[in-house]
């Protein structure tokens, strides 16, 4: 590791690594926890207040980072639960002077749903990126490279080095084509696609491969192509589960979506008195936040219209609509129909548990009717 401390490291860190797809948390060598993500608080269900300063074990019992602390060890990433959600995970020590100082383990995917890494922010320059990754990722079961907008090599570790039998003043400043004559790294600064995991063959060893354009205030400044894991027995068969489960995934969101959707727009709402237009106006643009928003009016005057034409007209469009007429719903099974329940949580629970209405909803909108 370059002589970062944890805190440097961990500033950084939250400017690359909040997103949705990747969870991390930053340890201290006595194993408290100084960052964690919002993506790993959610999973967690948990405030940042609660758990930073707390150690490690206490939040995650089952946590390896003690013992990478204790070993200084490198764990290469594995299939690894955390409230039931499946991840693979890197767990690496925080060196300073040649002494560990801390360890962070991060995701590199989660659910399964295929590797989405994307780095959506570089608030650092690509100087500091370069340093950041040349002390977490500088393990022998990961290769990463990167190159500049113009598709010259400006960091390759170890590990790539390596597979490649070449030394590090023979690899940095060439074009990527000339040392990788297959390389689609071109093809990600042209046109900023993420390429999702894949299996490519580097002389003969088989990696599955992520490649992400790196932007900084919306310009592609350069990519990163960098392995999740090389040679692992199974591979192969890992990436065919991944892709049979992202299109399992695919196929429930469509009917999730089949189900709970809203037919109505602002173009369906047709009215000419002043009063009306006012109230579309003020509706259209109420779309535009995602603040609670209160439809009150007699029965029959078109409230659950105007809440299917504001999601509509709003960013979360393409997720579900979900409409509950609380009225219509027992107290006694209010709770168990909104929060939903687990397995056995009681008499007559359907076995697996239920999600609930607001679960359904995530990502979407939720419509109580009848609330008062």
């Amino acid at each position: 590791m370059s002589d970062l401390t944890v805190n440097e490291i961990t500033s950084l860190l939250e400017g690359l690594i909040e997103n949705p797809y990747m969870f991390y948390v930053i340890v201290d060598s006595d194993g408290l926890i100084s960052s964690i993500n919002q993506t790993y608080l959610d999973i967690l269900e948990m405030k940042k207040e609660d758990v930073v300063g707390q150690h490690i074990l206490d939040i995650t019992p089952n946590s390896g980072l003690p013992e990478v602390l204790r070993t200084g060890r490198m764990d290469k990433a594995d299939i690894w639960s955390i409230k039931g959600r499946d991840t693979i995970v890197t767990r690496v020590p925080i060196f300073k002077n040649g002494k560990i100082i801390g360890a962070i383990a991060s995701s590199l995917f989660l659910d399964m749903s295929g590797a989405k890494i994307l780095m959506k922010k570089l608030q650092e320059t690509e100087k500091e990126f370069s340093a950041i990754l040349e002390g977490l990722i500088e393990s022998p079961h990961m290769a990463y490279v990167i190159v500049d907008k113009e598709g010259y090599i400006t960091v390759m570790n170890q590990t790539f080095l390596d597979i490649l039998e070449m030394k590090k003043e023979e690899v940095i400043g060439k074009y990527v084509l000339e040392i990788l004559p297959h390389s689609k790294m071109i093809e990600i600064l042209k046109t900023g696609r993420v390429d999702n995991a894949d299996i490519w063959p580097i002389r003969g060893r088989h990696t599955i491969v992520t490649r992400t354009p790196i932007k900084k205030h919306g310009e592609i400044i350069g990519a990163i192509g960098h392995s999740l894991f090389l040679d692992m027995s199974g591979a192969k068969i890992l990436a065919k589960k991944l892709q049979e489960t992202e299109k399992e995934l695919s196929l429930y969101r469509d009917e999730v979506s089949q189900i709970y959707s809203a037919r109505w727009t602002f173009d369906d709402l047709v009215g000419c008195s002043q009063e009306f237009l006012v109230v579309k106006s003020m509706a259209r643009q109420l779309s535009y936040s995602i603040s609670t928003i209160l439809i009150t009016g007699e029965s029959g005057t078109g409230k659950e219209l105007f809440a299917q034409a504001i999601h509509n007209g709003s960013e979360r469009k393409n997720w579900p609509f979900v409409r509950i007429n609380c009225a219509a719903l027992p107290e006694n099974l209010l709770e168990s129909e909104l929060f939903g329940y687990e397995e056995g949580a009681f008499t007559g629970a359907r076995k697996g548990g239920k999600p609930g209405k607001f679960e359904l909803a995530k990502g979407g909108t939720i419509f109580l009717d009848e609330i008062g």
